[in-house]
């Protein structure tokens, strides 16, 4: 039960000095698929992820693409397929190609022997902190360069500028867009996802991408 843990999670983070940026989710079998499935439900939530030989739903796996992610496996695993894992993660990096994947070629079930005892994971793990979106300080007049329409297929989007405000219109709804860099910025909603500006080779803008589950290319119209 993910909401338990979470529950958890958040009450020892009220009950002790606990670094809030600095919080490590790992889980083994059925643990593994729980710790899939609970940061893929709060990604928000966790500095790092380490799911053994478990798995998941790969439509929601590009929620954590802000998360450092491990995930480790062994080949000759007969109770939970290798492609639980491989499908996972394949499907992650798409949106985080740093993500760590480690297959054990002589073990079964019982990776997590060798996970665990592996000096490298916790180096890792402790180099990790929660990547949270930073606001950056962002000159007004360099919003009108981002406008214009951008198409995919059938579907439209409209990049235009009202004050110091960029916003993105798609049908009837618009949302503000937050710079976290030159040309990558985040919607601040529930479920937040990033949009990437793409820009030709002299500079100017070509393209954006809309970094949620379908990762959709958006050409600009000229």
């Amino acid at each position: 039960d993910i909401e338990t843990v979470y529950g958890l999670i958040q009450t020892l983070k009220k009950k002790y000095k606990i670094d809030k940026d600095r919080i490590y989710l790992t889980g083994l079998s059925m643990g593994g698929f729980g710790a899939w499935s609970l940061a893929i439900k709060y990604p928000g939530e966790f500095a790092a992820v380490v799911p053994i030989c478990g798995g998941g739903d790969t439509s929601q796996v590009w929620r954590l693409r802000h998360t450092a992610v491990w995930a480790f496996h062994g080949a000759k695993d007969n109770v939970v397929p290798l492609s639980s894992s491989e499908n996972m993660i394949n499907a992650l990096k798409q949106y985080n190609p740093d993500v760590c994947f480690t297959v054990y070629p002589n073990a079964g079930h019982d990776s997590w022997s060798a996970a665990y005892t592996n000096d490298s994971l916790y180096s890792w793990l402790l180099r990790q902190k929660r990547f949270r979106h930073q606001v950056i300080r962002f000159p007004a007049e360099m919003l009108p360069s981002y406008t214009g329409r951008f198409v995919s297929g059938k579907q439209s989007i409209r990049i235009s500028f009202r004050g110091d405000k960029l916003l993105m219109t798609s049908g009837k709804k618009s949302q503000q867009l937050f710079p976290s860099s030159k040309d990558i910025f985040f919607v601040k909603e529930e479920d937040p996802f990033d949009v990437q500006f793409v820009r030709d080779s002299r500079g100017a803008i070509k393209s954006l991408l809309i970094m949620n589950a379908a990762k959709r290319k958006y050409t600009k119209l000229k």
